[in-house]
Formats: structure tokens, C-alpha cells, sequence
């Protein structure tokens, strides 16, 4: 029989379960509603009612926690995303 061990855990900061309502907001101005499953002061776990996906970089925005951060999508499955904060904005690139 296989025993199976707890996978090392390589996050940065150590987060905290938690559910709170929170919208991500696109460049291109597309909102998509979803909860907060955890988070920490490195990023957060968010879980949507629906199927889709993210771009890049998103601002995240949870007003009972008062949160509001930039975030790049590290990971996403169908109805959950792992966002890692970052300190500003991104910088725009010239214009193509």
C-alpha cells in the first residue's frame, strides 16, 4: 500500500483561508465576479462560478477586506486561478 506524505509547501508567505467576494478587472475593461479562497501578502487563490479564462495581469479589487492589487496569473483550471501580486501596474510598451 502506498503512503502518501504531505507535498512540500514552497510558498513564499503563508496564507490564510478565507471567502470574500471580490471582482477582477481586465485592461480591456471585461469584470469578472469570484471568491476569494485564500490569500496571502504574495497573492491569492480565487474560484469563479463560471468557466473562463484570465489574461496576464489582472487588478484585483475585495472591498470587505480592502484589497486592491495588481496581480499576474500564475495558474488556471476551469474555475480557479492563482494570482501572484505585484507592486504596480505594468508598464505599457511602445505601441506596436
Amino acid at each position: 500500500m502506498q503512503v502518501l506524505r504531505p507535498r512540500k509547501d514552497n510558498r513564499r508567505a503563508p496564507r490564510k483561508g478565507l471567502w470574500c467576494v471580490c471582482s477582477i478587472y481586465a485592461e480591456s475593461g471585461a469584470v469578472r465576479e469570484g471568491i476569494i479562497l485564500d490569500v496571502s501578502k504574495t497573492g491569492a487563490r480565487i474560484r469563479f462560478r463560471s468557466r473562463g479564462t484570465l489574461p496576464d495581469i489582472v487588478r484585483l479589487k475585495a472591498s470587505r477586506i480592502g484589497l486592491n492589487r495588481f496581480a499576474r496569473v500564475v495558474w488556471q483550471t476551469s474555475f480557479d486561478a492563482g494570482l501572484d501580486f505585484i507592486p504596480n501596474r505594468p508598464k505599457q510598451g511602445p505601441p506596436a
